[in-house]
């Protein structure tokens, strides 16, 4: 009896199931953003630090965004918090793979990819 009824019906139940994984889709998609603009879509999904920050104000390839601990200032690439902070970007780089603990005093983070 169930199965003659989901044949009967086969098209609607498909169609609704096309619905309802394009809506679970677009959830998923949309993220979570923050007044930085950071979407935690992955953070959400998986239960993990990942976080990752569009822009599109910046051209080329992906960068990582550095975020000053102490400030909260945040930059789009190593090398734009490097500049600001008049640090070569060769000592913000080994900071932030851990080889010093502070650069000029100042302790620096990842925070994500930036995605243009």
């Amino acid at each position: 009896m169930i199965r003659e009824h989901i044949e009967k019906h086969r098209k609607i139940y498909w169609v609704g199931s096309l619905i309802v994984v394009a809506g679970v889709t677009y959830y998923v998609s949309r993220g979570r953003v923050t007044r930085v603009g950071i979407m935690n879509t992955a953070s959400f999904i998986f239960k993990n630090d990942q976080t990752i920050i569009n822009s599109v104000d910046r051209p080329g390839p992906p960068s990582w965004v550095i975020e000053n601990i102490d400030t909260h200032e945040r930059w789009l690439s190593q090398r734009a918090a490097a500049i600001a902070n008049g640090h070569r970007e060769s000592q913000l780089s080994a900071h932030l793979r851990g080889a010093t603990d502070k650069v000029n005093g100042k302790v620096y983070r990842r925070l994500g990819l930036a995605i243009t």
